[in-house]
């Protein structure tokens, strides 16, 4: 682990986000960025050797909306499924999920998760287990890839929550 500056063009992000992003007009996204405009940047994201953006997408935006051109990160020595699954673990008790999203990913890593123990995503098997059978669910509130409301599942509903 190693911190870098590098060029925000040459920083990548996941092709399958499966957390919702926060609009420009959400109070969040208004927070993270005041602080940047008064602090500075002083949370570095967190990339994979191969410079795929783990943690901070959010602040990414909010930095590339205030030009900047380089960026303070943290980099990991992990690439490929590895950073995509820390991904899910670090980002689990914050923000909503696009559960169909999540769905594809943990599908993706499904045998991975289940040779090992699937606290290492952050996801307790029962969470998971409920995710997976999200279609059973037709009466459920589902955010959809483009954040449209459409079905919306609270997992502290089922008494599904964070460790």
């Amino acid at each position: 682990m190693e911190i870098q500056e590098v060029f925000i063009e040459d920083l990548k992000v996941f092709s399958l986000n499966a957390k919702l992003d926060l609009s420009k007009n959400n109070k969040d996204y208004q927070d993270i960025k005041c602080s940047i405009l008064k602090y500075g940047f002083v949370s570095p994201l967190i990339i994979s050797e191969d410079l795929f953006v783990i943690d901070g997408l959010s602040r990414l935006k909010i930095l590339k909306e205030l030009f900047y051109e380089k960026v303070y990160c943290i980099k990991l020595d992990i690439k490929g499924n590895d950073a995509e699954l820390l991904r899910l673990s670090l980002n689990k008790l914050r923000g909503d999920w696009k559960l169909l999203s999540l769905k594809k990913i943990l599908k993706k890593y499904e045998q991975e998760i289940r040779n090992f123990n699937s606290n290492f995503t952050g996801f307790r098997q029962d969470e998971i287990d409920l995710i997976m059978a999200i279609d059973k669910f037709p009466d459920l509130e589902i955010l959809d890839n483009n954040n449209k409301r459409g079905k919306q599942l609270n997992l502290e509903l089922f008494n599904i929550k964070g460790e």
